[in-house]
């Protein structure tokens, strides 16, 4: 099962506003995976394809190891 996502708005100080939704998983720390987005609905969308990458990267990186 996978874990919940959680949204934040955190509305920072600056006048720009294409980041003011943060993205993460229950459990997660601010180390990990975090997707951001002008609205909660990008945010979760940069969350599942910043997911999709590093899974990508972590195959790729088992592919070579595996390579003789």
């Amino acid at each position: 099962m996978s874990r919940k996502i959680i949204t934040e708005c955190v509305h920072p100080p600056i006048p720009m506003r294409y980041n003011d939704w943060r993205a993460t998983r229950e459990g997660d720390d601010e180390d990990y995976i975090v997707g951001w987005g002008a609205t909660e609905y990008e945010a979760i969308a940069d969350l599942l394809a910043e997911e999709g990458a590093a899974h990508d990267e972590a195959e790729a990186r088992a592919a070579r190891k595996a390579a003789p």
